[in-house]
C-alpha cells in the first residue's frame, strides 16, 4: 500500500513536471515592466538572409539606426526588443528567447512593432521593413530599398524612417531631414548614442549609469557631438531626480551649447534655456526661453518634459501656484510618458505640500507611486517616496496605512543599509525613537551606503544629548556624502559639544552655499532658511529681517514656520508659538513631525507646544 502511494505521487510529479517545463522554457520572462506607456513602437531583430558571416552585424546596426532615427522625431517613442528583454529576463535565459511580433506586442503592450529583413543581391543589399499594428497585426506600412553601397544603405534608413514616421502620423519637424547635421559622421559615436537613448528610456539604477557611459564613449568618438552632450545632461538630471548618484548636468550642458549650431532649432532653444538656469543662474530668462519653446514646439516640449523644468523653475522663484498649474495639466495627460508623469506628480506633491494642501499632496504622491510600483530598479527612489507618503498618513493619524507602507518598504530593502536607514528616518520623525535606533544599528552592521545610517544615529544621539557620539556620526555621514542636513546637524552637534569654532565654520559655509555668488540674490523660498542660519550665528537682527522678508515675498506656510524657528532659536518662546499657530492654521503639513525639529528644541517640553503639534 505504501509503495503504491509512492508510485502514484511520482506519476503525478512527472505529469506536473511535463506540463511545467515547456511553459518555463517558452516563457522565461518575469512581469514587472510595461513600457507600452513610454514606447509605443518596439523594433524586433532584423532577419538576415544569404548574408555572409562577416556582414551579420549589419542586421543589428540597422536596428540601432532605425531606433535612433525614429527617436530623433519623437524621443522615447521607439526601443529595441533586446533592450526591453534585458529588463524582464535573466541573462542566462535571454539568449534563447525568440519572440514573434504578436508575442512582443502582447507582452510589452506596445502599439506597433517593426520587423525587417536584410538580404544580398547580385550587387549590394535589399532592406525590407514591415510595420505591424496592435489590432489584428494589420500591416500599416511595408516597404523595401535596394542599395549597392553601405552609404546608400544608411541613406535607406533615413528614407524608410521618414516614411514610417509619416505612417505613424507623428508630426515631424522639417529639420528632421537634415539628420546628419544634428547627429554625427562617426559610426562608433552613432552606435553608442542609440544604446544610450534606449537606456534613457528604461531609466533605472543600472540603465542610467550605463547610458552615461555610452554617451561618454560617443563624445570620445566625436568631440563635437552636440546631441550626445545634451542627452548626457538630461540623463544626469533624471538620475538625480530618481535618487541615482550621477555627475552634475552642468558640464555636458555647456558642451551641448558650445556646439549648439549642430542642433535643430527646438533642441538648441531647450539646451539654451537649461543653461540659463543651471549654469548662468538667470531664472527669469530661463523661464521666458522655455515658455517660448513650449508655445512654438508644443509636441516636442511635451515629450521632452519641458513643463517639468518650468515647474521646477517657478518653484525656485517661489511661484508655487503657477508651478502647480504648469504641472497639473502635464501629469493628467495620457500623452505624457509614464516616467515623466511620475516625476511630475512628485514635483506637484512638493508644490501642494509647500502651499499647505495635504489632500492634494497625498493624492499626487499616491499617483506617483502607482505609476512606478516598487521593484529592484530605482528602489531607493521608491522607498524614499513611500516613506514621504507614510509621514503624510502619519499627520492624518491613519496608522494602518502608515504601517502598510513601512512593511512594503521593509520587504524591498530588508538587508540593505541605505534602505533600512530610510525606514528608520521615517520612524524617527514619527517619534518612534527606539525602533528608529534599532534600524540604524541594523543598517550600520551592513556593508554599502552608510551615510544616512550614520546621520540617523547622529540625530538620535543628539536628541539623547550624547554630543560626542553625535559629532562622530555626523562627521562620518559628511565624509561619505555632501548633504545640507548632514552639515547643518553636524554644526549643531559641535555647538552643543562646546566647539563653537567648528560650529561657526560650518554655519558660515552653509550661508555661503545658500547665498551663492550673489549675496543679495537669495530666493524668497530660501530666505527663511537663511534667517535660521543667521540666528545660529547670533546675528539676530539680520535673521529676523530675513524671516520677515520671506513672509512678504513667499506667502506660504513654510515661511511662517521658518520665522517661528528663528524666534525659537533666539529663545523667544511666545513669538515662536505665535508664528507656529499661524503656520499650522495656514496649512503647514509637518505639524506632528515638528516634535523632533531641533530648531524648536526650546519648545519640546512646553505643554502648549505639545498640544499644538498633536493637533489637540
Amino acid at each position: 500500500m505504501h509503495s503504491r502511494k509512492i508510485i502514484i505521487i511520482a506519476l503525478i510529479a512527472i505529469i506536473l513536471l511535463a506540463i511545467w517545463r515547456p511553459w518555463r522554457s517558452e516563457e522565461p520572462l518575469r512581469p514587472g515592466l510595461t513600457p507600452g506607456d513610454i514606447s509605443p513602437l518596439v523594433i524586433l531583430p532584423f532577419e538576415t538572409v544569404r548574408v555572409d558571416e562577416d556582414w551579420k552585424w549589419l542586421g543589428t546596426a540597422l536596428v540601432d539606426m532605425f531606433a535612433t532615427k525614429l527617436n530623433h522625431a519623437h524621443p522615447l517613442r521607439a526601443v529595441r526588443l533586446e533592450r526591453l528583454l534585458e529588463k524582464v529576463s535573466p541573462p542566462s535565459l535571454r539568449s534563447g528567447i525568440k519572440l514573434s511580433a504578436e508575442e512582443t506586442i502582447g507582452f510589452f503592450q506596445a502599439r506597433t512593432a517593426l520587423t525587417g529583413r536584410l538580404s544580398t543581391l547580385d550587387e549590394g543589399f535589399r532592406l525590407e521593413i514591415r510595420l505591424l499594428d496592435r489590432k489584428d497585426l494589420a500591416t500599416l506600412h511595408q516597404d523595401h530599398f535596394d542599395a549597392r553601397t553601405f552609404p546608400a544603405l544608411f541613406e535607406a534608413v533615413d528614407s524608410l524612417s521618414f516614411r514610417l514616421i509619416n505612417t505613424l502620423d507623428w508630426d515631424t519637424p522639417p529639420q528632421l531631414l537634415a539628420t546628419e547635421r544634428v547627429t554625427t559622421g562617426s559610426l562608433a559615436a552613432y552606435h553608442h548614442y542609440v544604446m544610450a537613448m534606449e537606456d534613457y528610456i528604461i531609466s533605472d539604477d543600472s540603465s542610467l549609469p550605463r547610458a552615461a557611459d555610452h554617451l561618454h564613449l560617443a563624445a570620445a568618438a566625436d568631440s563635437t557631438f552636440a546631441r550626445a552632450y545634451f542627452l548626457l545632461a538630461k540623463v544626469c538630471d533624471q538620475a538625480q531626480a530618481l535618487g541615482i548618484p550621477m555627475e552634475p548636468a552642468e558640464e555636458p550642458l555647456v558642451m551641448a551649447n558650445r556646439f549648439g549650431d549642430r542642433l535643430p532649432d527646438w533642441e538648441r532653444q531647450y539646451a539654451r534655456g537649461w543653461q540659463l538656469w543651471l549654469v548662468e543662474g538667470d531664472l527669469e530668462a530661463a523661464v521666458a526661453t522655455l515658455s517660448d519653446l513650449s508655445e512654438r514646439h508644443r509636441d516636442y516640449a511635451w515629450q521632452e518634459g519641458v513643463p517639468l523644468i518650468l515647474g521646477r523653475l517657478l518653484a525656485h522663484q517661489g511661484q508655487w501656484s503657477q508651478a502647480i498649474e504648469q504641472l497639473k495639466s502635464y501629469v493628467q495627460s495620457e500623452q505624457t510618458p509614464a516616467l515623466r508623469r511620475a516625476l511630475g506628480c512628485g514635483q506637484l506633491a512638493t508644490a501642494y505640500q509647500i502651499t499647505g494642501n495635504l489632500d492634494g499632496t497625498i493624492e499626487a504622491m499616491e499617483r506617483e507611486l502607482s505609476l512606478f510600483p516598487g521593484r529592484s530598479g530605482n528602489r531607493y527612489w521608491w522607498v524614499q517616496e513611500n516613506m514621504s507618503l507614510a509621514l503624510l498618513y502619519f499627520e492624518r493619524r491613519e496608522t494602518e496605512a502608515v504601517e502598510e507602507l513601512l512593511a512594503q518598504a521593509g520587504q524591498l530593502v530588508s538587508n540593505d543599509a541605505r534602505g533600512l536607514a530610510m525606514i528608520g528616518m521615517a520612524r524617527y520623525k514619527m517619534q518612534q525613537v527606539n525602533r528608529a535606533e534599532s534600524l540604524a544599528q541594523k543598517a550600520l552592521r551592513r556593508e554599502g551606503d552608510l551615510a544616512l545610517a550614520h546621520y540617523l544615529r547622529g540625530l538620535i544621539s543628539l536628541q539623547q544629548k550624547r554630543c560626542w557620539r553625535a559629532v562622530a556620526n555626523f562627521e562620518a555621514a559628511c565624509n561619505q556624502e555632501f548633504s545640507w542636513d548632514f552639515l547643518y546637524h553636524a554644526a549643531l552637534a559641535h555647538d552643543k559639544r562646546g566647539d563653537q569654532r567648528s560650529a561657526r565654520e560650518l554655519f558660515d559655509l552653509l550661508v555661503e552655499v545658500l547665498r551663492g555668488e550673489d549675496p543679495l540674490g537669495v530666493q524668497p523660498a530660501d530666505q527663511g532658511m537663511l534667517g535660521i542660519l543667521l540666528s545660529r550665528l547670533d546675528r539676530r537682527d539680520e535673521a529676523l529681517e530675513q524671516g520677515l522678508q520671506a513672509i512678504e515675498r513667499f506667502p506660504h506656510p513654510q515661511a511662517k514656520y521658518d520665522l517661528a524657528s528663528i524666534y525659537a532659536i533666539q529663545g523667544d518662546k511666545a513669538k515662536a508659538m505665535e508664528w507656529l499657530r499661524l503656520a499650522f492654521a495656514d496649512g503647514y503639513l509637518k505639524r506632528r513631525q515638528s516634535r523632533v525639529d531641533f530648531n524648536l528644541e526650546c519648545l519640546w517640553f512646553d505643554p502648549d507646544f505639545i498640544l499644538l503639534t498633536l493637533g489637540e
